[in-house]
């Protein structure tokens, strides 16, 4: 086959792959790990760097200076963000250990002013660790939660080795889960050390995102194959634990449930995000392979509470949708969130060759595209920096109190580089002029710089998170704009 192989996901997952190569996965320590101030791009009102927040505005945090690495440059990447309710901000990702391609969970804590919060873990950075002592062995957090008594949880993907001399494209994944105290210590009143795995049998699965319901149980969602050699039979996964950490088996009979679109021939279905509706409900969104020609649309599906599909949305449950600008019309969904009723989603588009644009598209609440925003449903945009490939994407999507959109995430730069990117829509799906630059602001060093999420402080501030790369080394990267 042509499109998106099975490999071609090991490889991203495995961070193998060129920014080039891979648009997918573009997606702590003590007081004196290393921070660097971002080169600043442009400076706006509404959308300008926040100057009372780290460093002008931006900060990073280092595992490698911090004690936590070791191997002299490493490749430290925040992949989601959340806001607890005294202001701090958590970052959860990966971080490279002291053997090249050994990576574990990472997840660091600030301080609302953008300090390492020393209180968390060694220095504002706790490490989280399934499986240790073993060569290539790649682990990676995707997303963070935080439930209603203040214990953090932490979820992502763990490689389970064979042996060494196994190559890590063929080795199988696992969800793995995690819930930390306050303070970034294990909890063990969760499976007794505070950490556990799910899996599906035989096979792999990825973990993408996690959610708390309002009854205090753990939902986490990603996708999964049936094996764990090249493959494009590919599934949206979702779990529900208990409190405890314990599969909880009236959801869906044993706790696990899959979603198959295989639309037109194609078997690739993966979930990048997930969100909850305020009735409980779960909207899984990622993408979906809808034939043997390369084609790759939106694919949204939605659960009951008890979870199995809702037929309520769209007739059963799932639906998919493309933008077809150009090029083998690749569609990729990264996000989700729902607002008001309506299910808003970005991720980017394919226009030709390396083109790609921010790509949002809002949805009723029974799955129909919403004719007002932007008269179809659909709207696409380019950041198109000079210099760059004009390969730009969004990896996240919040809609303000006003109902206005903001999504953030990569905007390609100077050859392989990027700069993070954020937006902001108005209801209608029109770009806001007042929000930096017509509507838009990118920002960042002289390297490799991308965000991969996005949280809104009670008072309006917007926080991306994501990771930053100059000199050959990668570090975790938060930033805060302003939001007048």
């Amino acid at each position: 086959m042509t499109f998106r192989p099975w490999f071609q996901r090991v490889r991203a997952v495995l961070e193998l792959t060129t920014h080039s190569q891979s648009r997918r996965w573009h997606g702590v320590a003590p007081l004196a790990a290393e921070t660097e101030q971002f080169e600043p791009r442009c400076l706006l009102a509404a959308g300008a760097l926040d100057s009372t927040f780290g460093i002008g505005g931006e900060k990073t945090a280092d595992y490698n200076a911090g004690g936590f690495g070791g191997n002299g440059s490493s490749r430290d990447k925040g992949a989601a963000v959340v806001i607890q309710s005294d202001g701090k901000i958590l970052v959860a990702g990966q971080f490279e250990g002291s053997r090249r391609g050994e990576y574990a969970f990472g997840v660091t804590r600030f301080n609302s002013n953008g300090t390492l919060d020393l209180t968390f873990g060694s220095g504002g950075m706790q490490p989280i660790e399934f499986i240790t002592g073993a060569a290539g062995i790649y682990n990676k957090a995707t997303g963070i939660a935080v439930q209603s008594n203040g214990k953090i949880v932490v979820v992502g993907t763990v490689t389970v080795p064979r042996n060494s001399s196994n190559n890590l494209a063929t080795l199988p994944t696992v969800f793995g889960v995690a819930r930390l105290n306050s303070t970034g210590t294990y909890d063990s009143t969760f499976d007794g050390d505070g950490r556990r795995t799910v899996t599906w049998g035989v096979g792999s699965s990825t973990a993408t995102g996690v959610a708390i319901a309002t009854d205090g149980k753990i939902i986490v969602a990603g996708y999964k194959s049936p094996n764990n050699s090249v493959s494009d039979d590919l599934d949206f996964a979702v779990a529900r634990l208990k409190t405890d950490g314990s599969l909880d088996t009236t959801f869906s009979g044993d706790g696990l449930q899959t979603v198959a679109f295989d639309v037109g021939g194609g078997k690739g279905d993966v979930c990048n995000a997930m969100t909850l509706q305020t009735d409980g409900k779960i909207v899984l969104a990622g993408d979906a392979t809808v034939n043997s020609s390369g084609d790759v649309d939106f694919a949204v599906a939605r659960l009951t509470t008890s979870g199995i599909l809702d037929n309520t949305f769209d007739g059963d449950g799932k639906r998919t949708f493309g933008f077809d600008k150009g090029g083998l019309k690749v569609d990729l969904c990264y996000a989700v969130t729902v607002s008001s009723g309506k299910i808003v989603l970005a991720g980017e588009a394919e226009l030709a060759g390396n083109d790609y644009d921010f790509a949002v598209a809002r949805l009723n609440s029974n799955g129909s595209l919403d004719s007002t925003f932007d008269g179809d449903g659909k709207r696409t945009f380019g950041i198109d920096l000079v210099g760059g490939n004009k390969s730009d994407g969004a990896k996240a999507v919040k809609v303000q109190s006003d109902g206005k959109i903001v999504v953030a995430g990569y905007a390609s730069s100077v050859g392989f580089d990027s700069d993070y990117a954020v937006a902001r829509l108005m209801a209608d799906g029109s770009l806001d002029t007042t929000f930096g630059n017509n509507g838009k602001k990118t920002s960042g060093r002289s390297g490799d710089d991308q965000a991969s999420a996005l949280a809104i402080q009670s008072n309006g501030r917007l926080v991306i998170a994501g990771y930053s790369k100059i000199n050959g080394t990668v570090d975790f990267a938060v930033a805060r704009l302003t939001n007048s």
